[in-house]
């Protein structure tokens, strides 16, 4: 949008994806381990992503933990190299057709990804869903939301690690992320502002 207001765009809306929120979600304690949600293909970011968080992660956080937590990851895998994976710790559920027991169950998501372009929908609508999110630098700029604030921020493995054990067990940051993650979502990505917006940008009153 800001490219465009630049170049002499004389009107420009940003339309993001429309993002209903759940009616309520379980609270902290109800909730255990870590959730991972994505396809698993052979060399795409997902599959490069789950792959460092097993090899350079996982090892701090159970360091940092003194055990180990599970890990849930939820999509279809096609990836031989995730697949090895599977442990106790790392539980590969496949494709589901409803993602809300898996969102309702854990207790932080995790977004590892290293490389990748677009909009990490993964975690708008993980922060919707009313699970808060690590994520790494890259989906933090993508997104643009605070760091801290809105979502917790790993640049390294050790980092990563540390974000995810302090956010798994700290009630009172626990709950202030997830609520300002979700004014963030309401803010951004509620269906009533995509359809005020879309309105607007196709002169069309009585679209629904």
């Amino acid at each position: 949008a800001r490219l465009f207001k630049a170049g002499g765009a004389p009107a420009v809306q940003v339309l993001s994806h429309a993002m209903p929120r759940p009616a309520a979600s379980p609270p902290f304690a109800a909730r255990e381990g870590f959730l991972f949600i994505g396809a698993l293909t052979p060399g795409s970011p997902n599959e490069d992503s789950l792959v460092w968080l097993s090899e350079a992660v996982l090892p701090h956080l159970n360091a940092q933990l003194g055990r180990a937590l599970p890990v849930t990851i939820v999509g279809e895998c096609r990836s031989s190299r995730i697949a090895a994976l599977a442990s106790d710790q790392i539980r590969l559920v496949g494709r589901v057709d409803d993602l809300g027991p898996a969102y309702d169950a854990a207790r932080v998501f995790i977004a590892p990804t290293r490389f990748g372009a677009g909009v990490p929908l993964k975690v708008i609508e993980a922060a919707c869903a009313g699970i808060p999110v690590v994520a790494t630098r890259l989906l933090v700029r993508q997104l643009g939301w605070k760091t801290g604030v809105e979502l917790l921020e790993g640049r390294d493995a050790e980092g990563f690690a540390a974000a995810m054990a302090r956010l798994y067990h700290d009630p009172a940051r626990w709950q202030a992320v997830r609520e300002a993650a979700l004014r963030r979502a309401e803010t951004d990505h509620d269906p009533e502002v995509f359809t005020r917006t879309l309105r607007g940008v196709i002169g069309v009153e009585g679209i629904e």
